[in-house]
């Protein structure tokens, strides 16, 4: 699949509404920062989605940055996967702020992004409540 940010706007719709999925897997789908800002609004109203895959995507700090928004306010999220997504330190940090708020999220998979030692250095300081996997 090659939904891109046009598909996850779509599926973004219908995850608001969405009282049965638990699991969003779109790994490999194109997803810029545009999908990945519609998903992350649909995440702050969902409380039935329990997993995010979006690794090897194209989401960027834009969309980290969204996505971390919206773990600060959603409580049913535990793992989200975003390795190979070109993140940077300025996606790492907005990330590591929302980890350091949010209680649900167990497992975050960062691996093969773009940010720096200090930037893991931050995203490993929040790890006591959430698994980041560099």
């Amino acid at each position: 699949n090659q939904i891109g940010d046009a598909g996850a706007k779509d599926l973004a719709a219908a995850l608001v509404a969405n009282s049965t999925v638990t699991a969003v897997g779109l790994s490999g789908n194109n997803i810029g920062g545009a999908g990945a800002k519609d998903l992350a609004a649909a995440l702050t109203v969902n409380k039935t989605v329990l997993m995010v895959h979006l690794s090897a995507n194209n989401i960027g700090d834009a969309g980290a940055k969204d996505l971390a928004a919206a773990l600060t306010v959603n409580t049913t999220v535990q793992v989200v996967r975003l390795n190979e997504n070109k993140i940077g330190d300025a996606g790492a940090r907005d990330l590591a702020a929302a980890l350091a708020v949010n209680h649900t999220v167990t497992e975050i998979w960062l691996q093969n992004n773009q940010f720096t030692d200090s930037a893991k250095e931050l995203l490993r300081s929040v790890q006591t409540s959430a698994g980041v996997l560099l």
